[in-house]
């Protein structure tokens, strides 16, 4: 028989894995009819919970369809989702994943003696492609009992009576650590090695690290996904513009307002995100006393047992350098930001794709009353100046390279204007000012 996920990339759960149990392919034998529902069908309390939902998902398509016909026909796609935690977003990748895990619980049941043969119906795409199903009719009707029975149960959160509402969800991950590119990655890494000495207990998460060697990475990391409620983004000058951390906070806040999302900014200021998906939630400076921050909110929201904040404090001051030596080395690494680009709009108004450098002087210059950076050379150092802060504060010479490139890159743009002769001012134009309104999130005003 044909997969008809072939092709997608992915490649599913096998479908006797999707029970924490196995049982055997030729069904489960019965005792005749005083035998209970739920005894007829013992592994349904077995199923973890992203794999339950994904096996119930089926099987109210079948009990439906087989309402009507002898035979059932369902769709690969079910293009009305039934639960959002099966397609948080509507993307290619996660439809591929959707259509992969009903594929994957069809082949289950028939492994348990409720699906005999299937057909494939092909469509114009794989998302239109169809199932053509024989199964028992009652036996579906059975299942579909004792699987509504088992969705209520794990819908019920501890202490709720029966009568209280229910509300399913997947038990949580504390923390998922996300990263895209080099920089981003160690970031994460050290975030993965120090978190667990300041906050004992936590378990953070990063797919670099966490996945099995040999399980199908792009899978366990959306299962992943569709578990964790805080999520730290970590955002450097390489990725501040990457899909890949976009698609990642996509699908977590997908899940619905309970959910924390953390930007970590390494090397970027919280005005460059202002214009992108990121922009929307709090962001924390990758700096002593942000951090602190991050780590009390951590405390409250991804632990089921809040510490004291005063031997947090401890465990804090004590790893804190450690960390930051860390995170240093990464600022002061070579980034390569173009790859992988996600254009905004303020990038469309420059006619280039900005760096993170040329983001935050734009904004911080449109700041300034007479909007004048000042390129200042000293034996001490080189400073760019504006409304008394120096952009520039690391001296290191690739860093001071990096800024000196993002100047001359926006007076190349007529962003900046040159002014006096020394090539020591500069002002904001017209075209800069709107490009600060657009990496600020505001309408310039003009027509």
């Amino acid at each position: 028989m044909r997969d008809p996920c072939a092709g997608s990339g992915l490649s599913g759960l096998r479908a006797g894995s999707l029970a924490r149990k196995k049982y055997g392919t030729n069904g489960i034998s019965m005792r005749g009819n005083e035998m209970s529902a739920s005894k007829q069908f013992p592994w349904v309390s077995e199923l973890l919970q992203d794999n339950f939902l994904r096996v119930y998902d089926v099987v109210l398509d079948l009990r439906e369809s087989l309402q009507m016909s002898d035979v059932a026909d369902i769709p690969l796609y079910q293009a009305r989702v039934k639960w959002k935690a099966l397609l948080p977003v509507d993307g290619i990748g996660w439809r591929d994943a959707y259509c992969r895990g009903r594929w994957d619980a069809l082949k289950f049941l028939q492994q348990q003696g409720l699906a005999d043969e299937i057909e494939v119906i092909e469509g114009n795409q794989r998302w239109e492609n169809r199932l053509r199903i024989s199964a028992p009719g009652d036996r579906i009707e059975a299942l579909c009992i004792v699987m509504k029975e088992e969705f209520e149960e794990r819908s019920r959160k501890p202490g709720e009576s029966e009568d209280e509402p229910r509300h399913l969800d997947a038990s949580p991950v504390d923390v998922l650590i996300s990263w895209s590119k080099t920089q981003s990655k160690l970031v994460a890494s050290a975030l993965h090695g120090w978190l667990p000495g300041v906050l004992p207990g936590i378990k953070p998460w990063m797919s670099s690290r966490d996945i099995e060697k040999g399980r199908e990475w792009f899978q366990e990391l959306q299962d992943m996904l569709l578990r964790t409620r805080v999520c730290i983004i970590c955002v450097t000058p390489e990725n501040v513009r990457s899909p890949w951390i976009y698609y990642e906070a996509g699908a977590i806040a997908a899940r619905g307002p309970d959910v924390l999302i953390c930007p970590y900014l390494v090397g970027v200021s919280p005005s460059m995100l202002a214009d992108g998906p990121l922009g929307q939630w709090q962001c924390t400076a990758a700096d002593q006393d942000d951090t602190w921050e991050l780590i009390k909110s951590l405390n409250s929201n991804a632990l089921a047992s809040r510490h004291d904040v005063s031997v947090l404090r401890g465990n804090f001051d004590a790893r804190w350098p450690g960390f930051e030596a860390q995170v240093r080395r990464v600022a002061e690494s070579d980034v390569d930001a173009q790859e992988g680009f996600v254009a905004t709009d303020a990038d469309q108004l420059a006619g280039t794709n900005l760096s993170a450098e040329a983001r935050t002087m734009i904004v911080e210059v449109s700041r300034e009353p007479s909007g004048t950076l000042l390129y200042v050379r000293t034996f001490g150092g080189t400073s760019f100046q504006t409304h008394g802060v120096n952009l520039c504060p690391d001296q290191s010479p690739r860093t001071v390279a990096r800024w000196k490139a993002a100047m001359d890159g926006l007076v190349a743009c007529n962003i900046l204007e040159p002014r006096g002769y020394k090539g020591e001012i500069f002002v904001l134009t017209a075209k800069g000012y709107d490009i600060a309104d657009a990496l600020r999130g505001e309408s310039s005003g003009r027509p």
